[in-house]
């Protein structure tokens, strides 16, 4: 299978490694603007080939990956639409899900249900692709969104490709995603997230205080336990 990488970075480059270390994908090319990152890529092994062309990148590709900044997807997905094979599969590793689902259903249009959302959390001191690596993923937690109009079929290719990479699949909301990792970068394109998230923490912050000014030992007990258990879920999903 070939994939074609839109965005050939850290995150981007890294998961053209891994998937071909996993032996999903067999080639890959990567799409940008600048020769000298493309040439990178390349160095890396992150790219077989590169083209500053979008109906180069894609059109023969059986995966195309989306790792542009979050603002700019919907340019890249309405780019890439008219050049996609119809039983080509389309993905991104944007960090937040609400916005970058939009922006894929406006920008791909009828060939929406060709698309499946994944945000790997996962991420390195350096970023760029000279620090692209295949084991980035590995064991690390990577969150499936689905959503409405989207092809089963396709939403567990990709489930299942990354679990072949070495990843953890966990499944949740696009939602309780964005309420879940609602910082960083997350904070111009998720503004009602981010102030639904801070009313919540803050309102968990008087009920804390609240309990160690009545000295309530039990309830504080209980407030701690319930964090241990959250937390082991997030990192040891089943556990």
């Amino acid at each position: 299978m070939k994939m074609a990488v839109i965005g050939c970075g850290l995150i981007g480059g890294s998961m053209a490694l891994s998937w071909k270390r996993a032996g999903i994908v067999d080639s890959m090319i990567a799409f940008g603007h600048n020769p000298a990152t493309l040439q990178k890529a390349l160095d890396k092994g992150a790219a077989d080939t590169v083209t500053t062309s979008m109906e180069e990148a894609v059109k023969d590709a059986d995966i195309v990956v989306s790792a542009v900044p979050v603002e700019a997807m919907e340019s890249v997905f309405t780019e890439m639409a008219p050049f996609l094979k119809s039983d080509a599969v389309v993905t991104d590793v944007g960090s937040t899900r609400q916005t970058v689902i939009a922006a894929a259903r406006k920008g791909l249009g009828d060939k929406f249900h060709q698309y499946a959302p994944a945000h790997p959390i996962a991420g390195g001191e350096m970023p760029g692709v000279d620090y692209a690596s295949a084991d980035l993923f590995d064991e690390k937690v990577v969150i499936s969104t689905p959503d409405e109009g989207m092809d089963p079929k396709v939403v567990t290719f990709i489930e299942e490709a990354w679990r072949k990479a070495g990843a953890r699949v966990q499944a949740m909301s696009p939602l309780q995603h964005d309420l879940t990792f609602a910082w960083s970068d997350i904070y111009l394109s998720n503004r009602e997230a981010l102030s639904h998230e801070l009313k919540r923490y803050r309102a968990s912050l008087d009920t804390l205080q609240k309990y160690i000014d009545e000295s309530d030992g039990k309830a504080l007990e209980s407030v701690f336990e319930n964090a241990v258990r959250n937390r082991r879920g997030l990192v040891f999903p089943g556990k």
